[in-house]
């Protein structure tokens, strides 16, 4: 054969791989119908009875978010005193501009509430109509 030419199957090769499709695409069906089905019978017999013996899904849930916060508990207390965090922040002195700025800042905020409000009062009226 030349180098650019690819050798094609044999006619034996093609009738054995068409003959042998369809058993292999049943064998896979037939075993992974056999594994939900184990896989359902362990989850009856071992794992919900457990489940429901510590007080359902949510209960476990919680228990384990316990766990790993109590785990993670001295590793951020570390972090955080070699960080700093645990110090309380100087007060920054109040100045008679600050004060200003700080009614200027609600005041914004308020008229920004209102507009939002307006806005959401508005779509709701367009999805009435």
């Amino acid at each position: 054969m030349a180098d650019g030419q690819q050798a094609r199957p044999s006619f034996k090769h093609a009738v054995v791989k068409k003959a042998l499709a369809p058993l292999v695409a049943t064998a896979a069906t037939a075993a992974t119908t056999y594994l939900m089905r184990k896989a359902l019978e362990l989850w009856h017999e071992t794992v919900q009875p457990k489940l429901e013996e510590k007080g359902g899904a949510e209960a476990m849930a919680r228990e384990a978010a316990d766990a790993v916060s109590n785990r993670l508990a001295p590793v951020s207390d570390a972090v955080t005193s070699k960080v700093g965090g645990d110090e309380p922040e100087a007060p920054t002195p109040k100045t008679p501009d600050a004060s200003e700025g700080d009614a200027d800042r609600s005041e914004e905020r308020r008229k920004r509430e209102q507009r939002r409000k307006q806005r959401a009062k508005a779509l709701d009226q367009a999805k009435a109509s």
